[in-house]
């Protein structure tokens, strides 16, 4: 693989991370909260659960940065527990609850906060993207142009992800407003 797309891909899934993991530092008794919705551990342990996802999910951006092997392991690692958590959650038919990857508690602005079968599939993809970071580099010296062309690449990368999982997230939130919708009017 290019270092450049290498980069950039480490990048991405950092700040794929970085982003979410801030909101869960800074209200960890929301996120504790969250946790423990998702009713897959006994009470006693949600938190020191939430305490080491968080820390987890600092080392996997820091890896990914510093140790693309152990950060791509890490970052895959989380993606498929998350993606396992999910579709527990969607099988139990408990769609209502927050998924701890939205921005917040405004239900309007962030309706990804409810459990939808897109989420099992977002997961798997960055499961595999972060996988992707284990492949062998070709060996070449990256210039400014490269480094430039990174941090732009990274970010249209990451926007262009974020405008996809909001995409269909609103479509989802919209579909299932409409079945309501016809549901109540043919009652």
């Amino acid at each position: 693989m290019d270092p450049l797309f290498h980069f950039t891909l480490r990048l991405f899934l950092a700040a794929t991370l970085a982003l979410p993991l801030a909101h869960k530092g800074f209200r960890p008794r929301e996120f504790r909260r969250i946790v423990a919705d998702y009713r897959v551990l006994p009470s006693f342990l949600t938190g020191p659960a939430s305490a080491a996802i968080l820390l987890l999910e600092a080392a996997a951006v820091g890896s990914l940065l510093t140790f693309p092997f152990v950060g791509g392991l890490l970052a895959a690692a989380l993606f498929c527990l998350y993606g396992l958590a999910i579709s527990v959650n969607l099988a139990r038919g408990r769609h209502h609850i927050d998924c701890g990857c939205g921005w917040g508690g405004n239900r309007v602005l962030a309706p990804s906060a409810r459990l939808t079968l897109w989420l099992p599939v977002r997961n798997a993809a960055l499961a595999s993207m972060a996988l992707f970071v284990l492949a062998p580099v070709a060996q070449r010296p990256l210039d400014g142009a490269d480094y430039g062309l990174i941090g732009v690449a990274s970010v249209f990368f990451w926007m262009a992800w974020t405008a996809l999982d909001q995409a269909v997230t609103q479509y989802l939130a919209l579909s299932s407003l409409h079945s309501a919708e016809r549901g109540s009017t043919h009652v």
